[in-house]
């Protein structure tokens, strides 16, 4: 029950941080955009990963469309967009505002809309550490989803699908770092990353490598902590080849962060320090130190070096990475008091 009490507290926490701290709440600047269209929209975030002015013509979409389907789509586009530059408290506000919008919706649209905004709430909480909030926003979702007979499913709602099994095993390994029932949650979220990756191999989407290759990663990370090592060296390897083509086909989106961190958090386990911080260090590189996107995909990885430095107890070299890692995203701050 302690550690249970512990992710709840950190949760309300970090929430209340993230909406309302000068220094750690983000805002995006929203105005309309001449000429965007939900295909600009798509082209910045997959081309440039700019999220802020994707976040822009999406906002432009929304405002000025008089078509009730293109402004749902553009609504939960925005959100997104939101999420991803960090402003969850803008997020939340333009996914409230979908409730008004889904009764300009047919049956079934309306209904594509709910499991979307559950999705992206559950998001949110994955990204403040709302893991026992995450589980039941994903659940909602699929259960929404369910309504619609799967026979008509089409690309959107197999992916909303399976991102709800991915983001779901997220939380469950989330909660085993926190010390909540650890070999029960870890099993589960196996169960969850296997689940979606078998989905997502069916999926008919330019992005399958990334999706896939997360999902394995995700499978390597759980073995990690299993300690099945082959299954781990197995699981990340099949990662590694997916992050490879999906770097072929769109190298602007850094996925080899991703790569290089997983590298990395695997060393870490196996107690090999020095190779730990040269891939951490890579990801750092990537992606921009800090500057470019994902700046909290910079603080993990800022903190792996420092916690492979820790690991060899040497205090004082760890101390300048971890205050960096700090500095990029306060947030890690309650992910290490969490456990992970």
């Amino acid at each position: 029950m302690l550690a249970e009490a512990k992710v709840e507290a950190v949760h309300l926490l970090v929430r209340g941080l993230a909406e309302y701290s000068p220094k750690i709440a983000k805002s995006t600047h929203l105005e309309q955009k001449p000429g965007a269209t939900l295909q600009s929209a798509q082209d910045l975030d997959r081309n440039t990963r700019e999220f802020n002015e994707s976040a822009r013509h999406y906002f432009t979409v929304y405002e000025t469309s008089m078509s009730p389907k293109k402004k749902a789509e553009a609504v939960i586009c925005l959100s997104q967009e939101l999420i991803n530059a960090g402003s969850f408290r803008q997020a939340r506000e333009f996914l409230k505002r979908s409730k008004a919008l889904a009764l300009e919706l047919t049956p079934r649209d309306r209904t594509l809309l709910q499991a979307q905004a559950e999705g992206k709430l559950g998001w949110i909480a994955d990204y403040e550490l709302g893991f026992s909030e995450e589980l039941v926003r994903f659940k909602r979702s699929r259960d929404i989803l369910e309504e619609i007979p799967e026979e008509s499913w089409g690309a959107k709602e197999k992916e909303l699908y399976s991102t709800s099994y991915h983001f779901s095993g997220r939380a469950r390994v989330g909660l085993a770092d926190a010390g909540v029932d650890r070999e029960a949650n870890i099993n589960l979220a196996k169960e969850c990353f296997i689940n979606a990756r078998h989905l997502d191999e069916e999926l008919d989407v330019p992005t399958i490598n990334e999706k896939v290759g997360h999902g394995y990663a995700w499978e390597g990370r759980c073995y990690l902590r299993s300690r099945e090592t082959g299954l781990a060296k197995d699981a990340i390897q099949k990662a590694l080849d997916h992050f490879f083509r999906h770097h072929d086909q769109f190298p602007q989106a850094q996925i080899m962060a991703h790569y290089h961190m997983l590298i990395g958090e695997a060393y870490l386990w196996w107690e090999d320090y020095l190779r730990a911080r040269g891939n951490f260090q890579k990801a750092v590189e990537i992606r921009g130190g800090g500057k470019g996107i994902y700046p909290k995909d910079t603080a993990d990885a800022l903190g792996g070096i420092a916690a492979a430095y820790w690991k060899e107890g040497k205090i004082k070299r760890a101390a300048p990475y971890f205050i960096k890692a700090v500095r990029a995203n306060p947030k890690i701050l309650f992910k290490g008091l969490l456990g992970g």
